[in-house]
């Protein structure tokens, strides 16, 4: 099981740096002996194998040790953000019916529920109560991970041991004694597992409280040879002088979460790095595919060819398997996959089908097996009886004089459906009714019917894009009247 790794890396290298911080390197063993003795001091506060706890914890450190600690106790556990508002947080604990929140202070603790503050000076003795993780069984929770709940009642994901170790060894080809550094907080689901496995995986865990703004020189001052940010931190660092963002030669960059379109990659490749990596996964399932440094020019839109051990299908509304270049809902299986989410039939029944997992997600196949991510099944907009996705409009529209950013998506029509519109950041030099001839002219009937400039494009926690406030924005310039 996943603890098991982490071990394995104490007894075999036990001087290896596992996490630096601004101030410190901390060796395997010595955050062995950290992990064992707060979760000697876990179970002293009465809390017992099978336990669920939440940690609100902002420090990256602390946190990391908070969720290592739980696991070696038995007592799973569920990020409670501190930056999230006390009625999700609390939304989120009643559900998993928590023994106890882990925080480092009241201004994080919820009412009805015990708060612990950890004691991260505890040194275990010999009378603490002992434990033997290895014999815990490998289909034991050890890691809930919660979805962002933008589309309704937030997705409650157990994770085994297993399975997180599983994910671990497919996640980012990490080689021995890789440098990871991810800038989101730790508290974030994707940033956490990651840091995890790295750890399983034998890297060092470079752990800062913020996000810096001269990425470029973290890496060299820490030597990080795996950098993993979102689209929107890969447009920040675009943004700043080449000489500040030119990341150093052993440094790889990896962006996942969001669709990277030809001109980025070629943004990417020519001002910060050559060594791109564009990833695609899932919380329920971790890495699914990546796209190697080798693979942009010969494949601009994918998003990358199947990991090792991970099977993966387009197809239809009847599950069934359809052409290479048509496109189709996503479906895939592997060992790291979960298998259902917490206490929700019909979400579990509409992803988790038949050995399946269906991420929501539609693409085609490449004629070289590698997928082309065409958007999520649910921004599809059916436009009297025509289907199109944002992707294909932004596909295009990206390609098109004074565009540097957009997003398609809809209002709805009683006579139409679904009414297509593009938000457009432009570079001050077209006009959104030129914009709209271009994309008319290269899309015909699959054409947005109305383009409108804005300032920027609203994006949440992992820099994926709002398209429900785009709407909301649309709507609050020009009403809501449906667009001819």
């Amino acid at each position: 099981m996943f603890l098991d790794a982490i071990h394995r890396r104490v007894i075999d290298d036990p001087d290896g740096i596992a996490v630096r911080t601004q101030t410190r390197a901390i060796s395997n063993a010595a955050l062995w002996d950290e992990m064992t003795s707060l979760a000697a001091w876990l179970l002293r506060q009465g809390l017992v194998p099978g336990d669920v706890v939440g940690i609100s914890i902002k420090d990256e450190h602390k946190h990391l040790l908070a969720s290592l600690a739980a696991m070696l106790a038995g007592v799973p556990q569920i990020a409670l953000p501190t930056h999230d508002p006390s009625e999700a947080r609390t939304e989120i604990a009643r559900r998993l019916r928590i023994a106890a929140v882990l925080a480092e202070g009241p201004d994080n603790s919820l009412k009805g529920f015990t708060t612990l503050a950890p004691d991260f000076e505890y040194r275990a003795t010999t009378d603490d109560p002992g434990w033997d993780f290895s014999a815990r069984p490998a289909g034991d929770v050890c890691l809930y991970a919660a979805s962002s709940g933008t589309t309704g009642k937030a997705k409650i994901i157990p994770l085994t041991g297993a399975q997180l170790l599983h994910q671990s060894l497919t996640a980012h080809r990490l080689p021995e004694r890789a440098v990871l550094y991810r800038p989101a907080s730790i508290e974030f689901n994707n940033s956490k597992r990651h840091r995890l496995y790295s750890l399983a995986s034998g890297g060092t865990n470079i752990l800062l409280q913020a996000a810096p703004t001269d990425v470029a020189e973290i890496c060299r001052r820490f030597g990080v040879t795996q950098l993993l940010v979102s689209v929107a931190q890969a447009k920040r660092l675009l943004d700043l002088k080449e000489s500040d963002a030119r990341l150093p030669e052993q440094t790889e960059i990896q962006l996942r979460g969001s669709p990277v379109d030809d001109e980025m990659r070629k943004a990417i490749t020519t001002h910060i790095t050559r060594r791109l990596v564009v990833g695609y996964g899932a919380t329920e399932f971790g890495s699914i595919a990546s796209a190697l440094p080798e693979d942009h020019a010969g494949h601009p839109s994918t998003v990358g060819w199947p990991h090792r051990g991970v099977e993966m299908e387009i197809v239809d509304d009847d599950d069934r398997r359809i052409a290479t270049g048509r496109i189709g809902r996503v479906r895939v299986h592997g060992a790291g996959m979960a298998t259902h989410y917490y206490d929700d039939e019909q979400a579990t029944a509409s992803a988790f089908r038949g050995g399946w997992f269906y991420p929501g997600d539609v693409g085609h196949l490449g004629s070289g097996g590698d997928l082309r991510f065409d958007g999520r099944a649910d921004d599809m907009m059916v436009l009297s009886s025509i289907n199109i996705f944002p992707a294909e409009i932004e596909r295009v529209a990206e390609t098109l004089h004074g565009v540097k950013e957009c997003a398609a998506f809809s209002i709805k029509s009683a006579g139409f459906g679904d009414i297509p519109l593009l938000a457009v950041v432009n570079d001050g030099s077209t006009t959104a009714n030129e914009v709209l001839a271009e994309a008319r002219n290269a899309l015909g009937l699959r054409a947005p019917r109305r383009v409108f400039f804005v300032g920027s494009l609203p994006r949440n926690a992992e820099g994926k894009v709002v398209r429900s406030e785009l709407r909301r924005l649309f709507e609050q310039r020009n009403g809501s009247r449906a667009v001819a």
